[in-house]
Protein backbone atom coordinates (compact mmCIF):
# COMPACT_ATOMS: atom_id res chain seq x y z
CA UNK A 1 0.00 0.00 0.00
CA UNK A 2 1.61 3.12 -1.33
CA UNK A 3 0.42 5.20 2.22
CA UNK A 4 2.08 2.50 4.37
CA UNK A 5 5.59 3.06 1.78
CA UNK A 6 5.28 6.72 2.21
CA UNK A 7 4.68 6.48 5.84
CA UNK A 8 7.24 4.16 6.63
CA UNK A 9 9.75 6.35 4.89
CA UNK A 10 9.09 8.78 6.82
CA UNK A 11 8.78 7.51 9.68
CA UNK A 12 13.13 6.06 8.61
CA UNK A 13 13.85 9.20 7.70
CA UNK A 14 13.17 10.71 10.92
CA UNK A 15 14.20 8.07 13.24
CA UNK A 16 17.97 8.09 10.96
CA UNK A 17 18.43 11.33 10.78
CA UNK A 18 16.50 13.53 12.62
CA UNK A 19 18.65 17.03 11.95
CA UNK A 20 17.77 16.91 8.17
CA UNK A 21 16.08 19.90 6.19
CA UNK A 22 12.68 19.79 6.08
CA UNK A 23 12.53 20.58 2.56
CA UNK A 24 15.03 17.68 1.79
CA UNK A 25 13.05 15.50 3.36
CA UNK A 26 9.94 16.15 1.47
CA UNK A 27 12.09 16.06 -1.59
CA UNK A 28 12.96 12.65 -1.24
CA UNK A 29 9.54 11.39 -0.30
CA UNK A 30 8.23 13.33 -2.96
CA UNK A 31 11.03 11.22 -5.38
CA UNK A 32 9.67 7.68 -3.55
CA UNK A 33 5.90 9.00 -4.52
CA UNK A 34 7.01 9.67 -7.96
CA UNK A 35 7.82 5.95 -8.20
CA UNK A 36 4.52 4.94 -6.33
CA UNK A 37 2.61 7.37 -9.05
CA UNK A 38 3.60 4.67 -11.53
CA UNK A 39 1.73 1.92 -9.80
CA UNK A 40 -1.24 4.39 -8.88
CA UNK A 41 -2.04 5.06 -12.83
CA UNK A 42 -1.70 1.06 -13.55
CA UNK A 43 -3.64 1.11 -10.46
CA UNK A 44 -6.26 3.69 -11.73
CA UNK A 45 -6.54 1.81 -15.87
CA UNK A 46 -7.02 -1.64 -13.52
CA UNK A 47 -10.01 0.24 -11.85
CA UNK A 48 -11.14 1.75 -15.50
CA UNK A 49 -11.27 -1.47 -16.89
CA UNK A 50 -13.21 -2.91 -14.03
CA UNK A 51 -15.76 -0.42 -13.97
CA UNK A 52 -15.97 -0.20 -17.54
CA UNK A 53 -16.67 -4.14 -17.77
CA UNK A 54 -19.16 -4.17 -14.94
CA UNK A 55 -21.24 -1.42 -17.03
CA UNK A 56 -21.36 -3.37 -20.12
CA UNK A 57 -22.16 -5.91 -18.18
CA UNK A 58 -25.53 -3.96 -17.31
CA UNK A 59 -26.07 -2.96 -20.44
CA UNK A 60 -26.30 -6.21 -22.14
CA UNK A 61 -28.49 -7.36 -19.24
CA UNK A 62 -30.64 -4.61 -18.42
CA UNK A 63 -34.51 -4.27 -19.50
CA UNK A 64 -34.64 -0.32 -19.83
CA UNK A 65 -32.24 2.44 -20.29
CA UNK A 66 -33.72 3.93 -17.27
CA UNK A 67 -31.13 0.52 -15.26
CA UNK A 68 -28.29 1.73 -17.72
CA UNK A 69 -28.69 5.69 -16.92
CA UNK A 70 -28.82 4.10 -12.50
CA UNK A 71 -25.63 2.14 -13.12
CA UNK A 72 -23.95 5.03 -15.00
CA UNK A 73 -24.34 7.02 -12.02
CA UNK A 74 -23.34 4.19 -9.79
CA UNK A 75 -20.01 3.00 -11.58
CA UNK A 76 -18.90 6.58 -11.80
CA UNK A 77 -19.38 7.63 -7.85
CA UNK A 78 -17.82 4.25 -7.45
CA UNK A 79 -14.93 4.72 -9.32
CA UNK A 80 -14.83 8.53 -8.08
CA UNK A 81 -14.73 6.83 -4.52
CA UNK A 82 -12.32 3.85 -5.53
CA UNK A 83 -9.73 6.31 -7.25
CA UNK A 84 -10.03 9.00 -3.74
CA UNK A 85 -9.17 5.64 -1.80
CA UNK A 86 -6.39 5.02 -3.89
CA UNK A 87 -4.56 8.24 -3.65
CA UNK A 88 -2.17 7.96 -0.72
CA UNK A 89 -3.18 10.27 2.43
CA UNK A 90 0.67 12.08 1.99
CA UNK A 91 -0.26 12.94 -0.78
CA UNK A 92 -3.95 14.28 -0.54
CA UNK A 93 -5.41 17.98 -0.69
CA UNK A 94 -4.10 19.74 2.90
CA UNK A 95 -0.88 16.72 3.33
CA UNK A 96 2.52 17.92 2.93
CA UNK A 97 2.90 16.07 -0.73
CA UNK A 98 0.08 17.52 -2.48
CA UNK A 99 2.04 18.51 -5.51
CA UNK A 100 2.85 14.46 -6.21
CA UNK A 101 -0.05 15.15 -8.65
CA UNK A 102 -1.98 12.22 -7.67
CA UNK A 103 -5.45 12.35 -9.66
CA UNK A 104 -8.09 10.34 -11.12
CA UNK A 105 -9.77 12.87 -13.19
CA UNK A 106 -8.39 12.09 -16.31
CA UNK A 107 -8.95 8.05 -16.03
CA UNK A 108 -12.66 9.11 -14.98
CA UNK A 109 -13.18 11.42 -17.96
CA UNK A 110 -11.73 8.16 -19.83
CA UNK A 111 -14.59 5.93 -18.30
CA UNK A 112 -17.04 8.28 -18.49
CA UNK A 113 -16.26 8.20 -22.74
CA UNK A 114 -15.85 4.45 -22.77
CA UNK A 115 -19.54 4.03 -21.33
CA UNK A 116 -20.97 6.30 -23.65
CA UNK A 117 -19.43 4.72 -26.29
CA UNK A 118 -20.87 1.52 -24.92
CA UNK A 119 -24.30 3.26 -24.69
CA UNK A 120 -24.41 4.56 -28.24
CA UNK A 121 -23.37 1.17 -29.40
CA UNK A 122 -26.12 -0.71 -27.35
CA UNK A 123 -28.43 1.81 -28.56
CA UNK A 124 -28.34 1.61 -32.48
CA UNK A 125 -27.07 5.69 -32.29
CA UNK A 126 -23.49 6.74 -33.72
CA UNK A 127 -20.54 6.69 -31.00
CA UNK A 128 -20.58 10.15 -28.95
CA UNK A 129 -17.70 12.59 -30.59
CA UNK A 130 -18.04 16.08 -28.68
CA UNK A 131 -17.73 18.30 -31.38
CA UNK A 132 -16.40 21.40 -29.56
CA UNK A 133 -13.48 19.54 -28.82
CA UNK A 134 -10.71 19.79 -31.35
CA UNK A 135 -7.89 17.75 -29.05
CA UNK A 136 -6.98 14.62 -30.90
CA UNK A 137 -8.82 11.33 -30.51
CA UNK A 138 -8.43 9.67 -27.33
CA UNK A 139 -6.10 6.42 -27.25
CA UNK A 140 -7.17 2.87 -28.09
CA UNK A 141 -8.98 1.11 -24.76
CA UNK A 142 -6.30 -0.43 -22.46
CA UNK A 143 -7.45 -4.09 -23.10
CA UNK A 144 -6.98 -3.62 -26.84
CA UNK A 145 -3.81 -2.38 -26.25
CA UNK A 146 -3.15 -5.51 -23.94
CA UNK A 147 -4.72 -7.68 -26.53
CA UNK A 148 -2.96 -6.34 -29.37
CA UNK A 149 0.45 -6.67 -27.44
CA UNK A 150 -0.23 -10.59 -26.58
CA UNK A 151 -1.39 -11.12 -30.42
CA UNK A 152 2.03 -9.38 -31.06
CA UNK A 153 3.97 -11.56 -28.53
CA UNK A 154 2.31 -14.71 -30.04
CA UNK A 155 2.98 -13.92 -33.57
CA UNK A 156 6.57 -13.45 -32.68
CA UNK A 157 6.54 -16.77 -30.90
CA UNK A 158 4.84 -18.64 -33.87
CA UNK A 159 7.58 -16.88 -36.37
CA UNK A 160 10.36 -17.96 -34.10
CA UNK A 161 9.29 -21.30 -33.69
CA UNK A 162 8.63 -21.76 -37.10
CA UNK A 163 12.27 -20.78 -38.24
CA UNK A 164 13.80 -23.21 -35.77
CA UNK A 165 11.45 -25.85 -36.94
CA UNK A 166 13.53 -24.74 -40.46
CA UNK A 167 16.29 -24.94 -38.72
CA UNK A 168 16.51 -28.51 -37.62
CA UNK A 169 14.91 -29.96 -40.97
CA UNK A 170 18.13 -28.27 -42.69
CA UNK A 171 20.22 -29.71 -40.31
CA UNK A 172 18.76 -33.08 -40.03
CA UNK A 173 18.93 -32.87 -44.05
CA UNK A 174 22.41 -31.84 -43.99
CA UNK A 175 23.55 -34.95 -41.27
CA UNK A 176 21.51 -37.34 -43.79
CA UNK A 177 23.65 -36.13 -46.71
CA UNK A 178 26.83 -36.51 -44.82
CA UNK A 179 25.97 -40.10 -42.89
CA UNK A 180 22.79 -41.49 -44.23
CA UNK A 181 19.88 -43.39 -42.01
CA UNK A 182 20.57 -46.58 -43.06
CA UNK A 183 24.18 -47.69 -43.38
CA UNK A 184 24.46 -49.25 -46.57
CA UNK A 185 27.13 -51.95 -46.00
Amino acid sequence: EATAILQQSSDTLDAYEPSLNKDIRTDILMIIAAKLKVLYDQQLLALREHYGRRYENVLDTAENKEEWTLEAQRVTEAFRTAGLNSIPKQCQEGQELVDADFGYVVALQGLIADMMEATSSRDGLEPYEDEADDEPAPRVAKWYEKLAARAAVLGINYLQGWMTYQAIQRAAAERDKNMPKFPLF
